[in-house]
């Protein structure tokens, strides 16, 4: 199927695809050099599924998530996003 095509059963122009899909490319950019800033927390040099679990908790709610959603797009429980978010504010990276 050609753009125009798509474009015309979408109901938008050709640009219009182009632009939000820049705008989405863009986003995500943004997205992975923010998380880059955040220090990893890890055992001993090893990449834990705890640790990964508090970085992408910190990096949601810095994001602006609500534990609910945060919950959703882990695929966790809101009781364990919970239990990450109380542990970050008692261990915090910097004093």
């Amino acid at each position: 199927m050609r753009q125009a095509d798509i474009a015309r059963q979408l109901g938008t122009s050709r640009q219009s695809i182009f632009r939000t899909l820049k705008q989405t490319t863009q986003l995500l950019a943004d997205h992975e050099k923010r998380r880059a800033l955040y220090f990893r927390r890890d055992n001993y040099g090893t990449m834990s599924e705890h640790s990964n679990l508090i970085d992408a908790v910190t990096v949601l709610k810095s994001d602006g998530y609500k534990p609910t959603e945060i919950a959703a797009t882990l695929d966790t429980s809101v009781a364990s996003v919970l239990l990450v978010l109380q542990w970050i504010k008692d261990h915090p990276l910097h004093k």
